[in-house]
Protein backbone atom coordinates (compact mmCIF):
# COMPACT_ATOMS: atom_id res chain seq x y z
CA UNK A 1 0.00 0.00 0.00
CA UNK A 2 1.11 3.58 -0.56
CA UNK A 3 0.09 5.93 1.97
CA UNK A 4 1.47 9.12 0.69
CA UNK A 5 -0.13 12.49 0.97
CA UNK A 6 -0.43 14.79 -2.54
CA UNK A 7 -0.34 18.21 -2.63
CA UNK A 8 0.28 21.10 -5.40
CA UNK A 9 4.24 21.26 -6.47
CA UNK A 10 5.48 24.76 -4.83
CA UNK A 11 7.72 25.68 -7.28
CA UNK A 12 6.44 23.70 -10.97
CA UNK A 13 2.55 24.37 -9.95
CA UNK A 14 1.14 22.20 -12.82
CA UNK A 15 2.41 19.21 -11.02
CA UNK A 16 1.50 17.62 -8.15
CA UNK A 17 4.32 15.61 -5.13
CA UNK A 18 3.94 14.20 -2.44
CA UNK A 19 3.70 16.18 0.45
CA UNK A 20 5.51 15.63 4.42
CA UNK A 21 3.19 14.18 6.86
CA UNK A 22 4.01 18.19 8.73
CA UNK A 23 2.86 19.83 5.40
CA UNK A 24 -1.26 20.42 5.65
CA UNK A 25 -1.47 21.56 1.95
CA UNK A 26 -0.77 17.55 1.42
CA UNK A 27 -4.31 15.34 0.77
CA UNK A 28 -4.39 11.95 2.02
CA UNK A 29 -3.83 9.70 -0.96
CA UNK A 30 -3.92 5.83 -1.37
CA UNK A 31 -3.31 3.90 -3.76
CA UNK A 32 -3.01 -0.30 -3.44
CA UNK A 33 0.26 -1.76 -5.94
CA UNK A 34 0.37 -5.16 -6.98
CA UNK A 35 3.45 -6.23 -8.86
CA UNK A 36 2.12 -8.54 -11.71
CA UNK A 37 4.81 -9.26 -13.86
CA UNK A 38 9.00 -8.37 -13.98
CA UNK A 39 10.99 -7.97 -16.89
CA UNK A 40 14.40 -6.75 -15.96
CA UNK A 41 13.62 -2.81 -15.27
CA UNK A 42 10.58 -3.05 -16.51
CA UNK A 43 7.27 -3.92 -14.41
CA UNK A 44 3.58 -4.61 -14.87
CA UNK A 45 2.07 -3.23 -11.86
CA UNK A 46 -2.23 -3.31 -11.00
CA UNK A 47 -2.88 0.03 -9.21
CA UNK A 48 -6.29 0.56 -7.04
CA UNK A 49 -7.01 3.66 -6.22
CA UNK A 50 -8.48 4.22 -2.70
CA UNK A 51 -8.69 8.15 -3.18
CA UNK A 52 -8.85 10.19 -6.55
CA UNK A 53 -6.28 13.00 -6.53
CA UNK A 54 -4.68 14.82 -9.75
CA UNK A 55 -1.73 12.78 -10.73
CA UNK A 56 -1.85 9.78 -7.59
CA UNK A 57 -0.98 7.42 -9.76
CA UNK A 58 1.69 9.25 -11.06
CA UNK A 59 2.74 10.81 -7.86
CA UNK A 60 2.78 7.86 -5.88
CA UNK A 61 5.12 6.05 -8.28
CA UNK A 62 7.40 8.68 -9.31
CA UNK A 63 8.30 9.44 -5.24
CA UNK A 64 8.75 5.48 -4.83
CA UNK A 65 11.82 5.30 -7.65
CA UNK A 66 9.97 3.81 -9.97
CA UNK A 67 8.05 6.08 -12.82
CA UNK A 68 5.86 5.55 -15.26
CA UNK A 69 6.92 5.03 -18.84
CA UNK A 70 6.57 7.37 -21.07
CA UNK A 71 5.70 9.81 -18.11
CA UNK A 72 8.19 12.94 -18.62
CA UNK A 73 6.81 14.86 -16.26
CA UNK A 74 7.45 12.69 -13.53
CA UNK A 75 10.86 11.17 -14.23
CA UNK A 76 9.61 8.87 -16.93
CA UNK A 77 10.76 8.67 -20.51
CA UNK A 78 9.45 7.53 -23.68
CA UNK A 79 10.70 3.62 -24.33
CA UNK A 80 12.50 2.56 -27.49
CA UNK A 81 13.13 -0.53 -29.07
CA UNK A 82 16.44 -0.40 -27.67
CA UNK A 83 15.28 0.08 -24.09
CA UNK A 84 13.56 -3.69 -24.56
CA UNK A 85 17.24 -4.98 -24.90
CA UNK A 86 17.90 -7.73 -22.58
CA UNK A 87 20.93 -9.92 -22.33
CA UNK A 88 21.13 -13.84 -22.92
CA UNK A 89 24.03 -16.43 -22.78
CA UNK A 90 23.76 -18.52 -26.26
CA UNK A 91 25.49 -21.77 -25.49
CA UNK A 92 28.93 -21.67 -27.13
CA UNK A 93 28.82 -18.18 -27.97
CA UNK A 94 29.27 -16.39 -24.79
CA UNK A 95 26.99 -13.35 -23.61
CA UNK A 96 25.97 -11.26 -26.35
CA UNK A 97 23.27 -8.67 -26.49
CA UNK A 98 19.32 -9.25 -28.80
CA UNK A 99 16.37 -7.39 -28.89
CA UNK A 100 13.70 -9.11 -27.62
CA UNK A 101 11.28 -10.34 -30.34
CA UNK A 102 14.24 -9.70 -33.16
CA UNK A 103 13.68 -5.68 -33.40
CA UNK A 104 16.61 -4.03 -34.56
CA UNK A 105 15.85 -0.70 -32.92
CA UNK A 106 17.71 2.33 -35.45
CA UNK A 107 19.52 5.17 -35.51
CA UNK A 108 19.10 7.68 -32.58
CA UNK A 109 18.10 4.50 -30.13
CA UNK A 110 15.16 2.28 -32.08
CA UNK A 111 11.68 3.87 -33.03
CA UNK A 112 9.59 4.60 -29.81
CA UNK A 113 7.23 2.05 -28.91
CA UNK A 114 5.47 3.90 -26.04
CA UNK A 115 5.96 7.84 -26.28
CA UNK A 116 3.24 8.17 -24.00
CA UNK A 117 2.24 7.28 -20.50
CA UNK A 118 2.14 3.68 -19.63
CA UNK A 119 -0.90 3.93 -17.96
CA UNK A 120 -4.21 1.73 -18.54
CA UNK A 121 -7.56 2.41 -17.30
CA UNK A 122 -8.09 -1.37 -17.39
CA UNK A 123 -11.63 -1.29 -15.81
CA UNK A 124 -13.57 1.39 -13.75
CA UNK A 125 -16.69 0.57 -11.78
CA UNK A 126 -19.68 2.96 -10.63
CA UNK A 127 -23.02 3.18 -9.42
CA UNK A 128 -24.96 4.47 -12.16
CA UNK A 129 -27.02 7.89 -11.28
CA UNK A 130 -30.24 7.02 -12.33
CA UNK A 131 -30.96 3.39 -12.49
CA UNK A 132 -28.71 2.95 -8.81
CA UNK A 133 -27.30 -0.40 -10.51
CA UNK A 134 -23.68 -0.84 -10.10
CA UNK A 135 -21.80 -1.09 -13.30
CA UNK A 136 -18.35 -2.37 -14.05
CA UNK A 137 -16.41 -0.88 -17.71
CA UNK A 138 -13.93 -2.80 -19.48
CA UNK A 139 -11.18 -1.64 -21.54
CA UNK A 140 -8.59 -3.44 -24.14
CA UNK A 141 -5.31 -2.67 -24.16
CA UNK A 142 -3.95 -0.48 -27.00
CA UNK A 143 -1.63 -1.61 -29.41
CA UNK A 144 1.31 -0.01 -28.46
CA UNK A 145 1.29 -1.30 -24.81
CA UNK A 146 0.46 -5.03 -26.23
CA UNK A 147 3.15 -4.48 -28.17
CA UNK A 148 5.78 -3.43 -25.22
CA UNK A 149 4.24 -5.84 -22.90
CA UNK A 150 4.87 -8.94 -25.90
CA UNK A 151 8.39 -8.19 -26.47
CA UNK A 152 9.13 -7.86 -22.80
CA UNK A 153 7.44 -11.22 -22.28
CA UNK A 154 10.01 -12.64 -24.48
CA UNK A 155 12.72 -11.83 -22.78
CA UNK A 156 14.91 -14.12 -20.76
CA UNK A 157 13.90 -12.35 -17.80
CA UNK A 158 10.47 -12.25 -17.79
CA UNK A 159 8.63 -13.51 -14.50
CA UNK A 160 4.90 -13.48 -13.59
CA UNK A 161 4.73 -12.80 -10.38
CA UNK A 162 1.32 -14.52 -8.56
CA UNK A 163 -0.08 -11.81 -5.96
CA UNK A 164 -2.76 -11.56 -2.85
CA UNK A 165 -5.97 -9.47 -4.53
CA UNK A 166 -4.77 -9.23 -7.71
CA UNK A 167 -8.47 -8.56 -9.83
CA UNK A 168 -6.90 -7.83 -13.25
CA UNK A 169 -7.22 -10.57 -15.29
CA UNK A 170 -4.18 -10.52 -17.71
CA UNK A 171 -6.01 -12.85 -20.16
CA UNK A 172 -9.21 -10.91 -20.51
CA UNK A 173 -6.83 -8.08 -21.95
CA UNK A 174 -5.45 -10.68 -25.18
CA UNK A 175 -2.37 -10.94 -22.20
CA UNK A 176 -2.54 -14.53 -22.30
CA UNK A 177 -0.27 -15.72 -18.99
Amino acid sequence: HINEPIGRHSLQRELMCVKTHGDKTGKASKTICRVRERYGIFTLVELQLLTGRTHQIRVHLSHLGHPIAGDTAYGGRAVSELDLIVVKEAKGVGDHRVYVGGHSGGAGGGANILSRQGLHATSISFKHPTEKKQMQLVAPLYKDMRTALNILRGSAQFRTVTVPGATVDLSALGMAT
